[in-house]
């Protein structure tokens, strides 16, 4: 199932380079391991794009950008876990689908909608953070940027994948 991640958000991100289509074997079939490390290594990717948009956007002075950047980087550590659950509950929607369960089905939309809701309360925590540090403008400027690129990430996403059946196996709650 990682490889079906791992495939899809090189396809969704539109980041799917010929370097790595050729790392994937030729059956499509890779090991655990080898969609492990494309997908690690899409998402660093990913960061390292999003740190150049945000270094642009900001457009900190170098003592702001000294008290920026370390607070930003322990946010990004603390929002990798919660993309790491998101791509789990895509994981487990490919393994069931077209065959979910109501129950699965809710259970997929609850721990989507609690990562939502940790990934809202991470950015309220860290937009209080840099506006003590640096202002509430550059801090609102961070929001702003951060909340565009999760929202075009989720947008690609989820905009690829199948909508939830229309008949799902019923199962007692």
């Amino acid at each position: 199932m990682i490889a079906f991640a791992a495939i899809a958000l090189s396809f969704f991100l539109g980041v799917f380079e010929p370097a790595m289509a050729k790392s994937l074997p030729a059956t499509g079939l890779a090991t655990a391991a080898d969609d492990q490390k494309s997908l690690e290594l899409l998402m660093a990717s990913q960061r390292m794009d999003k740190r150049a948009m945000l270094k642009s956007a900001l457009e900190l002075t170098p003592p702001q950008s000294d008290r920026f950047w370390p607070i930003y980087y322990e946010y990004q550590a603390q929002l990798i876990p919660l993309y790491d659950k998101k791509f789990a509950l895509i994981e487990q929607y490919a393994a069931a689908y077209p065959l979910l369960t109501e129950r699965q089905a809710d259970h997929l939309v609850r721990e989507s909608l609690a990562a939502k809701k940790a990934q809202i309360e991470l950015l309220e925590k860290y937009y209080r953070r840099v506006a003590a540090v640096l202002s509430k403008n550059i801090a609102a400027r961070f929001v702003q940027m951060e909340s565009a690129w999760n929202g075009a990430f989720d947008v690609k996403l989820l905009s690829k994948l199948p909508l939830m059946p229309e008949t799902a196996t019923r199962q007692p709650r």
